[in-house]
């Protein structure tokens, strides 16, 4: 679509000229890689433009060319168009400022006569206070700087007078602008830019010292069209139209919120963009007229355009916890004409593993693990997680959570291959995961071994000998629960449970040392003993100790 912005949109061409030269770019030029195209027409109305030129460019093209405007009638206006052809066949449908939904069109200007010829805004609040800014093209009848002229401006059933601010010639702003000047470029963007463009397009004429510039600030008048008439005691120069706009009634509509990737929503830190798009808004001029207050507190704002028709800002989020939070957005004077929206903070925070216990064990898938884990919110149940080691999946025994997003996970080991597979647990819905590798070793096959037994011979009283034992080739022992020494001829066990003392020394799997009292046994000589595991069937190993 053709993009005319600032204060082109009141561009005009002089009455009877037979040699305008209107430039343009267009912008947007589609599809993504433009069209192949060897010939550009530039149309005014039904006007053909002659000795055009065009220059593309990766998606914009510059056109330029001159028009015989004597056709057209004072005060008439005509619609600016491009269309682009290859081998003389046209390859669009032609582009249009109407493609915009906001048509600019090109005025004819009678330059013997003072006119208007660009001004900003075109519309405000029906309260008064707009500073107008207006170009004024003086003609044969000069308008002079500093001539006492009053502005009237007559809506349909009053009439009120605007304050002039300043009436300066082009070349004596651009020397010394007046003091609203600097807070007029803080406006909001658009219409700083179409102050700007007031100006140039004053800058751009032929004769810029019979250019005014007239800065008025509108009076008060009921809701409607306004002409005001710039004028002296004795007649009257020009006049321009002005749109007063009452208060709106009730909330505002939010037309669009959103950020650039279409989510409204972003990390914990924020920082990311909200554009925001508002109708039925009281027109305001300032970020400052603008509250945005957001979960709670009041950010600031960036505001990109404010008119009869839209509101337009936007907002850099601030951080936030986990979830919704609300956003109200309402001009500083009216609270009641607000809008309101929901913006979702993510927990993009990283899972952090706290412990994973134990990291070794044997191969075949009996080992309950234990695993906790920080950062690691929406995780209360078995259903809210998965499990893997390797490629395989475990079997989640129990989920535990602290409310603070702390879970603590019990799963079961898996059957596998000898080595270091990785342990994977992921969040169901926030797909977070955790990962540390754990130790799979083989399960010793054949019988246990007693590697070493000291002393092996003693005193058989029940309180004088302490065995120590050294045991291989037998299954990891977890706690001296989980054996005991048998002496089957005389009948006597020994294990964690009676009065007899034994101690786990030391545990590993390659090797466990067990330590016991030898009970009273009254058979001198030889006495054979059995110990056994109590948690593996069938895993025993004999010895004897000498009385």
């Amino acid at each position: 679509s053709l993009v005319i912005d600032g204060a082109s949109e009141q561009a005009w061409v002089p009455l009877g000229s037979t040699a305008v030269k209107i430039s343009i770019r267009v912008a947007n030029l589609g599809p993504a890689l433009g069209w192949s195209f060897d010939d550009v027409a530039l149309n005014l109305g039904s006007l053909v433009a002659t000795n055009v030129e065009f220059l593309p460019s990766e998606d914009t093209l510059d056109v330029e060319g001159t028009f015989d405007v004597r056709s057209l009638a004072v005060n008439a206006t005509a619609t600016l168009s491009v269309a682009v052809s290859l081998n003389s066949v046209a390859v669009n449908a032609g582009i249009s400022t109407t493609n915009l939904g906001d048509t600019v069109q090109i005025g004819v200007v009678d330059t013997s006569q003072p006119a208007g010829f660009s001004q900003a805004p075109l519309a405000g609040p029906s309260t008064g206070g707009s500073l107008m800014l207006v170009g004024i093209q003086s003609g044969s009848r000069v308008v002079h700087a500093g001539s006492n002229v009053v502005v009237d401006c007559a809506g349909a059933s009053s009439t009120a007078t605007a304050v002039v601010v300043e009436l300066a010639t082009v070349s004596s702003w651009i020397n010394a602008q007046p003091a609203e000047w600097a807070s007029m470029l803080e406006m909001s963007r658009t219409l700083a830019n179409k102050y700007r463009g007031v100006v140039s397009a004053a800058e751009a004429l032929a004769e810029p010292d019979e250019t005014v510039l007239l800065l008025a600030r509108s009076p008060a008048l009921p809701a409607g069209e306004v002409t005001c008439s710039v004028r002296t005691a004795t007649e009257n120069f020009c006049d321009f139209a002005f749109l007063s706009v009452a208060a709106p009634s009730g909330q505002a509509v939010l037309v669009q919120a959103n950020t650039p990737d279409n989510t409204l929503s972003s990390g914990l830190a924020g920082g990311v963009t909200v554009t925001i798009q508002l109708s039925n808004f009281q027109i305001v001029y300032f970020a400052t007229d603008v509250i945005v207050n957001f979960g709670g507190a009041n950010v600031s704002s960036s505001l990109q355009r404010s008119d009869e028709s839209i509101t337009i800002l936007t907002v850099t989020v601030p951080s936030g916890s986990p979830g919704d939070v609300a956003v109200r957005v309402f001009p500083s004077g009216l609270s009641s004409n607000w809008a309101e929206f929901t913006f979702t903070y993510k927990d993009d925070r990283l899972p952090i593993l706290v412990s994973l216990a134990p990291t070794k064990m044997y191969n075949d898938g009996t080992q309950l693990i234990i695993l906790t884990v920080d950062q690691f919110p929406g995780v209360s149940s078995p259903s809210d997680v998965t499990v893997t080691v390797g490629s395989s999946s475990a079997i989640v025994d129990s989920v535990s959570s602290d409310g603070a997003g702390r879970a603590t996970i019990t799963f079961m080991s898996t059957q596998g291959s000898i080595g270091t597979p990785v342990v994977t647990c992921t969040a169901v819905a926030s797909q977070k995961s955790v990962s540390r590798t754990i130790e799979y070793v083989a399960v010793p096959t054949g019988a246990p071994v007693v590697s070493l037994i000291e002393p092996s011979t003693g005193i058989c009283d029940g309180e004088s000998v302490f065995v120590v034992v050294m045991l291989t080739n037998m299954r990891r022992l977890a706690s001296v629960a989980d054996v005991e020494v048998e002496f089957a001829s005389a009948g006597v066990t020994v294990n964690s449970t009676n009065d007899d003392v034994m101690t786990l020394v030391r545990t590993s799997f390659t090797r466990s040392i067990l330590s016991f009292t030898v009970p009273s046994l009254s058979a001198a000589g030889s006495n054979s003993f059995t110990i056994r595991s109590l948690t593996h069937t069938g895993v025993t190993v004999d010895s004897s100790f000498s009385c």
